[in-house]
Parts: C-alpha cells; structure tokens; sequence
C-alpha cells in the first residue's frame, strides 16, 4: 500500500463536524490503556529508550532531548498521571517518527501559531482542511488535537510500516492541496528529511507542552479503533509492563517465543538463507509454502526472522527484504481471490476489511481443501487458529463463530473436552 491522494479524487473537501469547543483532555477521550497503547504504536518498534523528553529547565524555557537511561513505559505513565492530575511533578513525553529501518507507522503535521489572531485562524483553517483530506480514507487513524499554545497538531497512523520517504510525500501532498508551505514557524511534517537516525520528534497528542503548562486537546481521533484492531489481534506486552512494573526488554508488541513457523518450527530450517545469493529465492519459497497457512502479520514477522537468522550476509538490507515480502504477499493474494468461486467472493467481500476474518478465511478454506474425510468435514481447534493469525484464543473462536452465523461453516461435530475438537463443512 503506497500512502498517496489523489486530487483528482478529492474535489472537496469532507464535511465531518469537528468544533473548537468540543476539543477535551486526553483522559476525557482516552483510557489509561488507549494512552499506553498509542504510546508504544508510536515507538515504532524501537529500542526502550528511542523517545523524546520534553522539560522545562528551571528559568522557564522548553527543551527536548532524546532520552538516555529513561524507560519509555515508565515515563508514558509519569505523562498520563500528569495529564489526570496525579503525578506530583510534570512529564510529558514524544516519539520520533522512524526506526533504524527507515520505516513509521505514524506521521505527523505541525501547525503553527504565533499569537495573532490571522495566525491562529490561519493555522485553525490550514489544519482542518489537511485533516478533512485525510480522515476520508479508511486505511488512515487520524487524531487532531491542539499543540496547547494556539496551533494544531494532526497526527496519521497506520497499521504497517511504511518508508519515511512516504510519509514526507503524502504530507507534501496534503500541504500542496491545502495550500500551506512548509516551513519553520508556519508548517512543520514530521517524518522530515534528516541526514542522521534520529531526526526530529513530536509530543505525543495530548501531552503537556512544556512551553506554557498547557495540555493539547483531542478535537477529533479514531485512533481507538486501530487500538482495538491490534488488542484483537495480539496481547499488548507494553501495557502489561507498564501496570506491573516488570522489567522490560525491547519495547515491542510482537512475543516472538509464541510466533508460529510451522510445526516444530519447521519453517525456520526449511527456508534457512545458509549460502550466498540465495535470500531472494528462500524468501519466496517461504512466501509460496505459508501463503494459505498463516495471516499476514504472522508471515511477515517469519520473514524478518529469516533475513536476522541468516548465516551469511546479503546485498539486500532488511527493509529491502521486507519490501519483496510485501509483494510476493500482494501478488499472491490476488492470484488467489481470483481462484475464488463467485460464491465464495461474495462472502469474502462481506466481511470487514478491518478485520482478522479475511485472513481465517484463507486458512479455514485451506483447511477444507486439505480434508480428507468422504463426507469432506474437518476440524478447526480454535488454539491452532489463534497461533496462525496471532490473535488471542477468544478471537480465533468469535471468528470461527461468525464464520457459521454468516454461513461459510456449518457445525458438523462439537467439541468433546480431552478427545475430539470441533468438526465443521466448509459450505461452497
């Protein structure tokens, strides 16, 4: 997926009803866990110390300094408990927009406001405009707040990784339809072009602005709904640590021990990269062999581990590696729908986008084609689907309950505890 618009697609502007007045504190908008979980989405994978600090030294000014010994998950919730009133001195805290692969997950547009009442209004227009470009398209979690001293910030998510040099130009894109340029003190984009790793951050929305005291306000978000994909996705080993004070390692969502790569971790010797100029073929072996068998996250997250896993070294970088992943996967999810039977698109179409359903029904129809019984049935253990998906074991059985509900399953045998797992036909 490129992050693009099109003009040509978007001769007006959207028509959501978003009001000043109704901007609110980030604990008005947001649970502790909501806070927690953006705070890690936009650590973008990086090391427990990758994020910004925003203080004020002790004659008044502001200053922001990339954090050294600081663990991220205990200064996200000093920032929370300043922002609901409970911490005894003020924290704040921000993200940098990129990891050591070059890649975000989230990008940011910063307004700026100097105190007059034609630069307020103008950074007021200029960011409502930009956000009714963006909050349009479905693949994008938009939060737009204000930066607590009379701009705005528009902050982008999205749920992979995608190239710095994506969002610059989306962002660029955005500027050039709204008519604002960037520059310092007027427009701000964040991931920018920066020479070192680091570059620069942004507060988080809704945190303390070290300028002034003052707290930025949610005027708009649908960021919980990304929120609630990725809890029904996997557990949140950031949120657990952050509520019981365990020691953490790197900040990530991904618990690689309960990754699947096949039974007995098959995968990781079968596709092995072991000699020279091999990586490119092995990566699509990997792809062709798991294709039908695992969700997407799942797959690419046994791609990276084969490219650092690899016993020797290659002229493609991780990024270039994950690259190719992205569309050997491509490629073969459209070879594959277009095999589909026009029933079975029908009922493909139907379910949400969003979802981990689309990615079930890949497996579960794999799982049907693989069965061997006359009376073509088969089984589908809800821990086994969980493990493919990387969801949680409640997920994979809401799945398969909604699969029968709509009617691509239908029960043929119920699950007897200790003996035999739940049968099903697959119904096209």
């Amino acid at each position: 997926m490129k992050l693009e618009l099109d003009s040509a697609t978007l001769p007006t502007l959207a028509t959501h009803c978003v009001l000043v007045g109704h901007a609110q504190k980030a604990d008005v908008v947001w649970t502790r866990d909501d806070f927690m979980g953006l705070c890690e989405h936009m650590m973008n994978g990086n090391e427990g110390n990758f994020f910004l600090i925003p203080y004020q030294k002790e004659d008044g000014t502001a200053h922001y300094a990339k954090a050294k010994n600081a663990r991220v998950d205990r200064r996200a919730s000093w920032a929370w408990d300043t922002i609901t009133g409970r911490a005894k001195n003020p924290a704040s805290i921000g993200f940098y927009p990129r990891n050591a692969e070059g890649r975000s997950r989230w990008g940011g547009m910063d307004f700026d406001a100097h105190g007059s009442d034609d630069d307020t209004e103008r950074a007021h227009k200029r960011a409502f405009d930009a956000f009714a470009l963006l909050v349009r398209h479905p693949q994008l979690f938009v939060v737009l707040a204000t930066s607590g001293s009379g701009g705005w910030h528009l902050f982008v998510f999205t749920l992979d990784f995608h190239a710095c040099a994506e969002w610059e130009r989306l962002f660029r894109q955005v500027a050039a339809m709204i008519g604002a340029p960037i520059e310092k003190g007027v427009l701000e984009t964040f991931p920018s072009e920066t020479r070192g790793r680091v570059g620069y951050g942004l507060r988080a929305p809704g945190t303390l602005n070290p300028k002034n005291g003052r707290f930025g306000l949610i005027a708009y978000q649908n960021f919980t709904d990304l929120c609630a994909k990725r809890r029904r996705e996997r557990d949140s080993l950031f949120i657990s640590r952050s509520n019981n004070g365990a020691k953490p390692s790197l900040l990530t969502y991904r618990n690689e021990k309960s990754l699947y790569r096949g039974e007995f971790d098959e995968w990781q010797v079968r596709f092995a990269i072991t000699a020279p100029r091999t990586r490119h073929e092995k990566l699509k072996a990997l792809v062709g062999h798991i294709f039908r068998q695992v969700g997407r996250d799942v797959a690419r997250r046994n791609a990276e581990l084969q490219y650092h896993e690899k016993k020797v070294s290659t002229a493609a970088s991780l990024f270039e590696h994950l690259q190719e992943f992205d569309d050997l996967w491509d490629w073969s999810e459209r070879q594959w729908f277009a095999a589909l039977s026009e029933s079975e698109r029908e009922k493909f179409n139907a379910l949400q986008l969003e979802s981990n359903d689309r990615e079930a029904f890949r497996i579960i129809k794999n799982f049907a084609q693989l069965a061997k019984h006359a009376e073509g049935d088969f089984k589908i253990v809800a821990e086994h689907l969980a493990k493919r998906l990387g969801v949680t074991l409640q997920t994979a059985c809401n799945i398969r309950r909604r699969f029968c509900v709509t009617g691509i399953l239908e029960p043929t045998a119920a699950y007897v505890p200790l003996k035999s797992a739940a049968r099903y036909r697959w119904n096209f």
